[in-house]
C-alpha cells in the first residue's frame, strides 16, 4: 500500500512540508507523519518536546544530539 502525502493534514514548515498522522490520535509525547522537502532544502536547529519517528525513504538525514 502507497500512502501519498493528504493535502488536509499538510502543514508548512519552513523548508518543508509535513502530514502529521498521528496529530488526530492525541498522542502528546509521540508525532509521526510524512515530511517533504519539495525544494531540496534542509533545516536548521530543531528542538522536538516530544519524541518523533524519523524513517528516511530517499536521501540522507543527520541528527546531532
Amino acid at each position: 500500500m502507497l500512502l501519498e502525502l493528504d493535502e488536509q493534514r499538510l502543514g508548512d514548515n519552513g523548508p518543508l512540508k509535513i502530514d502529521r498522522r498521528s496529530k488526530a490520535s492525541g498522542l502528546t509525547e509521540l508525532a509521526a507523519g510524512f515530511v517533504d522537502f519539495p525544494d531540496g532544502g534542509q533545516l536548521g536547529p530543531w528542538t522536538l518536546l516530544y519524541e518523533e519517528v524519523v524513517y528516511v525513504i530517499e536521501g540522507e538525514l543527520t541528527l546531532r544530539f
